[in-house]
């Protein structure tokens, strides 16, 4: 099933007939044995949100197609029909593995880091790892470790999975800071996801830090392609 909660970012005000016709949302399904909720809320700028009426639709019925489908979903609240939404839907499964692709989704593993340097001699760091994810320049924080206390190697084995919409022009930065009184960068470094991947064959391998005279960060991915026509059909 999908991780979490994702929120329209767009609400209509004053009406009961909303349109979200330019809004869209790729989520990524790890079981077919699951389904999509839409909740529909009525906003308030003053007080909590409150519940309208919900629809679903069940993963696998949608695993056969792999064009939009356009559903009429009835909308109810305690067995009462409040409504209908109208939602355009398509499934686009895994790809083999050779398959080329510039769309796809990116299993990254964060395991650990050594030969940190504390920047207080009087006490170990408290060291956590931030993940950017930059397309066509634009940086966005996708991940981020819990702080390990005391310490300077750190072993978080975090990972994250998200949908990457452009392969070739796609940069990992991930940085290492210390959790302490005033957060204080440990180091840092920058790759392309393409290179990334293609050196990552054999698992998880070990990166040197900038900024740190010796320090070193264990981290890997893992490519899953899909259709490269995905983001033309949501």
């Amino acid at each position: 099933m999908a991780p979490g909660t994702h929120r329209s970012q767009h609400t209509d005000y004053f009406t009961y007939d909303p349109n979200w016709i330019m809004q869209s949302q790729e989520i990524l399904i790890f079981s077919t044995d699951s389904a999509l909720f839409f909740d529909v809320f009525d906003h308030s700028k003053y007080f909590k949100n409150s519940l309208i009426a919900s629809a679903s639709i069940s993963v696998d019925d949608l695993t056969p197609i792999c064009e939009p489908v356009t559903e009429r979903l009835p909308l109810s609240k305690s067995g009462g029909l409040k409504g209908e939404l109208l939602a355009s839907v398509s499934f686009h499964p895994i790809l083999p593995s050779t398959a080329e692709s510039n769309v796809g989704v990116v299993h990254l593993f964060l395991d650990e880091a050594k030969e940190l340097e504390s920047p207080v001699s009087s006490r170990e760091a408290n060291p956590r790892a931030t993940i950017m994810l930059a397309v066509n320049g634009k940086a966005t924080r996708i991940h981020s470790t819990p702080p390990c206390k005391s310490t300077s190697e750190p072993k978080w084995h975090s990972h994250h999975t998200f949908l990457c919409t452009d392969k070739a022009s796609s940069v990992i930065l991930v940085d290492v800071s210390d959790c302490g009184f005033k957060e204080t960068n440990l180091g840092y470094m920058y790759i392309p996801l393409r290179d990334l991947l293609d050196r990552d064959e054999s698992g998880p391998r070990w990166w040197a830090l900038s900024g740190s005279q010796a320090g070193q960060l264990k981290m890997g991915a893992e490519w899953k392609p899909l259709k490269a026509d995905l983001l033309d059909n949501v």
